[in-house]
């Protein structure tokens, strides 16, 4: 497990490829538990409510699913495995690390949503070098297909979440009402 973290830690830092990990599927499994696990702490944590929750497996199976997809048409499928546990284990470690910031910056703050923009660009970057290594594609247009897809996921998860506390008793007729 120490050598995954190490290659994990790797990948993080553009440095590694997914070709480094193992292409097991007993990993995957794990890997997946820990995401899920970690995923539902996080999210429930700094956002709360079990629509939270569905909102980001909704992010999730979007991604995940669309990458997936993209290396099976592809005819990559013998990479699909050392892909989403590179994509996986990226997650994990980013979110353990934007964890605490985010917690200490109080949710739909200001300050919150610029660390969570930089988290996810720097996630963005990496997912999309892993991904341009999967599929032996020049890294633009794996991160413009990375973009696509989560920016398609997380349109999809935000339709599903209610507004943030602070605008939720605001009214629309309120917006202009005078007097």
């Amino acid at each position: 497990m120490g050598q995954i973290l190490n290659i994990a830690v790797q990948l993080v830092l553009f440095r590694g490829t997914p070709a480094s990990l193992p292409a097991s599927s007993q990993l995957l499994l794990r890997v997946i538990a820990v995401y899920l696990i970690l995923s539902t702490v996080v999210v429930t944590a700094l956002y709360g409510g079990p629509l939270s929750l569905l909102s980001s497996i909704m992010v999730s199976g979007v991604v995940y699913g669309g990458l997936a997809l993209l290396l099976i048409v592809n005819n990559r499928q013998e990479r699909l495995t050392q892909a989403m546990i590179a994509l996986l284990v990226v997650d994990i470690l980013i979110s353990l690390l934007q964890f605490p910031v985010l917690l200490v910056l109080q949710p739909y703050s200001g300050a919150s949503a610029w660390a969570w923009l930089g988290f996810l660009l720097w996630l963005l970057g990496v997912h999309s070098r892993i991904v341009g290594a999967a599929l032996d594609w020049n890294p633009a247009l794996a991160g413009v297909f990375v973009l696509l897809i989560t920016a398609t996921g997380l349109y999809v998860g935000l339709a599903l979440l209610p507004p943030p506390p602070d605008t939720a008793s605001l009214a629309p007729d309120s917006v202009f009402a005078f007097g």
